[in-house]
């Protein structure tokens, strides 16, 4: 159990510094802001992590963004509910 607890913890340290590199380079927030499915966005956003020498998945992503932000920043919208 504690080995599993710890590789989570290193995975969702892993994507904040990703994160970091993130919000500190133009060309990859370029490059995630113009993939407009959230899959793909997810996806690319893992290959450029591993590219980068960050370990962490898609889930690890959803858990630190909700989808709300996650459509935001792919310019996806949700289905809106009609009453």
């Amino acid at each position: 159990m504690f080995l599993v607890t710890k590789k989570l913890s290193m995975s969702k340290e892993s994507l904040k510094e990703f994160q970091k590199l993130f919000l500190q380079s133009p060309k990859l927030q370029e490059e995630l802001k113009a993939v407009k499915d959230q899959e793909q966005f997810l996806c690319l956003a893992v290959e450029r992590g591993k590219e980068n020498g960050y370990e962490f998945t898609t889930q690890d992503i959803k858990d630190l963004l909700t989808e709300e932000a996650i459509n935001d920043f792919t310019g996806n919208t949700p289905p809106q509910e009609v009453y």
